[in-house]
């Protein structure tokens, strides 16, 4: 049901069956955008949850914003719109968790930043996803993944603000998942 209520709002032009490979690589593209979009969804609802119980608004909305990415990348994709669906789920979760790495997840009290290890996989599943894409997608989205780990998890940049910051207890909790 999903699919046909994502069929009539986005409509095909072009059935995509891949991103620039074969039939057997666009089940796989499909499959990653929808296990991706449906962690999105799960993830930005749970942690939403949670820091609307402690009254923290800004991580609220970020992860409100990352539950909607999730559902209109899944309804693309539910719709064959893969290219769509990638092309606004990658660079979309690229630049939350660059937010939440900047605002929320700021290494101190003895615990690390643990976020910027979802940039490795987020870059892995965009070098995969953009095959047959031009150069800035197929290579440099991935490159700006992994460079951005690099500089997150080499250095404390960020602004910290109490209001944003969950507690040490819970962060500690999260690096080891």
């Amino acid at each position: 049901c999903l699919s046909m209520f994502a069929k009539t709002i986005f409509p095909v032009r072009q059935p995509l069956v891949s991103l620039g490979g074969s039939e057997k690589h666009g089940r796989r593209v499909k499959l990653l955008l929808l296990i991706c979009s449906g962690v999105t969804i799960l993830l930005g609802s749970a942690w939403g949850m949670y820091y609307a119980t402690l009254a923290k608004w800004g991580p609220t909305a970020m992860s409100l914003v990352a539950t909607v990415i999730g559902g209109v990348a899944m309804a693309y994709t539910q719709a064959n719109r893969l290219r769509a669906a990638a092309i606004l789920l990658v660079p979309a979760l690229f630049v939350l968790l660059c937010a939440f790495c900047l605002l929320v997840d700021i290494p101190g009290n003895g615990v690390p930043r643990c976020l910027h290890m979802y940039l490795l996989s987020l870059g892995a599943g965009a070098f995969l996803v953009f095959r047959g894409e031009k150069a800035y997608l197929r290579v440099g989205l991935p490159l700006l993944c992994c460079a951005a780990c690099l500089i997150f998890g080499s250095s404390d940049i960020g602004f910290p603000n109490p209001a944003f910051m969950p507690p040490p207890e819970i962060r500690s909790i999260g690096v080891w998942i």
